[in-house]
């Protein structure tokens, strides 16, 4: 069965994603229009008709002009510095990596942070396949504030609900 093309929009022409697109911001503008009366009532409760009044009922088309003027300054200011800002991180730190890779975590440290043996963590990392039941993840991975169950002994065995999933052969099986 071939994937539907919502689960593979790479598969849509441009035109289909432009239409899609379209779509859906004419479908939010609209949503956002339905809110319209909602957003004006609790304008309206918490006093913006003071500062439309204040602001801008009062003014002619050159002092309206004058004001936008300022606030277009004001935003081409802090956007301004932003930039700059973002231009000197860029040539300070270009080149230099500053994150490390973690170091492996060992398979003693895996295996406690799992409420496994390092045996039973070995066997697990070994299998291609295993089966894993719902008691035994519950014991690997304990809730947030539940008591921490202790490792199994380095000798025991997988217990049956880790053991390898049926018709899976195991390496040394193969080899022999």
């Amino acid at each position: 069965m071939r994937p539907l093309i919502i689960e593979r929009p790479e598969l849509q022409t441009r035109a289909q994603r432009f239409g899609s697109a379209s779509v859906t911001l004419l479908c939010w503008f609209l949503w956002l229009y339905l809110f319209l009366p909602l957003l004006s009532f609790v304008a309206w409760v918490l006093g913006a008709t003071l500062v439309y009044q204040l602001m801008l009922q009062n003014l002619e088309l050159a002092e309206l002009l004058q004001l936008l003027s300022f606030y277009g300054r004001g935003i081409l200011m802090l956007s301004g510095a932003y930039l700059l800002w973002a231009v000197v991180s860029y040539l300070r730190f270009r080149g230099i990596e500053r994150r490390r890779v973690p170091p492996p975590a060992s398979l003693e440290l895996l295996a406690a942070s799992h409420h496994l043996s390092t045996l039973a963590l070995r066997r697990l990392r070994a299998a291609r396949r295993m089966v894993v039941s719902a008691e035994e993840l519950q014991r690997m991975f304990p809730p947030a504030g539940a008591p921490a169950v202790e490792a199994a002994a380095e000798s025991e065995a997988l217990p049956p609900a880790v053991a390898p999933a049926p018709g899976a052969a195991r390496q040394t099986d193969a080899a022999a």
